[in-house]
């Protein structure tokens, strides 16, 4: 396993993700991240637990799949003064 690879584990929250030492910033911010996923594999809800033991729960609920969104909800443009890096 690379420095870069996310160790994946099953757990009663339904996946659990641990970074690996390469993301060291974020594992000082960020004690563990569990996804609740259904049986098709769609996520139900995300608990994030911080390095201070706090937890944010997500729920997601009502959820509309392809639902034809309008192509100009997804157009960006470059606020004044920013300066776009391409690569």
């Amino acid at each position: 396993m690379n420095d870069k690879s996310s160790i994946v584990t099953s757990t009663a929250y339904g996946v659990t993700i641990a970074l690996p030492a390469a993301y060291q910033q974020l594992q000082s911010a960020f004690r563990s991240v569990h996804a609740d996923l259904e049986d098709a594999g769609r996520i139900r809800g995300i608990l994030v637990i911080d390095a201070q033991g706090n937890r944010s729960q997500f729920t997601f609920d009502d959820i509309h799949e392809n639902v034809g969104l309008d192509d100009r909800l997804f157009r960006f443009e470059v606020p004044h003064g920013v300066e776009v890096i391409a690569g």
